[in-house]
């Protein structure tokens, strides 16, 4: 067991642009299964395929962690490209997320 009291355990994990939240790609529910059995507070997907600008994927996304846990918070940054109507209802190669 952890004492969470005295010991933050963290996950960083570079996804290669596979942590999606549609489509095919690492299934965001099956890696927030697997956090909280191994005691994981704090979990960072570097290079995701994400685009955190829009904010409906930062909804979508504290949905499915908590479904395993009760608190979820988001921080996260993303290329400005992504502020572009082109890409802002789609996907974005790049950026990078901390979930607590």
């Amino acid at each position: 067991m952890v004492d969470h009291t005295k010991i933050l355990r963290v996950c960083m994990q570079n996804t290669q642009h596979d942590f999606r939240l549609y489509g095919d790609g690492i299934k965001i529910s099956t890696i927030s299964n697997q956090l909280q059995p191994l005691g994981i507070n704090m979990f960072v997907p570097i290079s995701p395929n994400v685009n955190w600008l829009n904010p409906s994927n930062w909804t979508q996304t504290r949905q499915l962690f908590r479904l395993n846990f009760h608190q979820v918070s988001v921080s996260t940054v993303s290329s400005n490209i992504g502020l572009d109507p082109l890409y802002l209802h789609k996907n974005l190669i790049g950026g990078a997320a901390i979930l607590t």
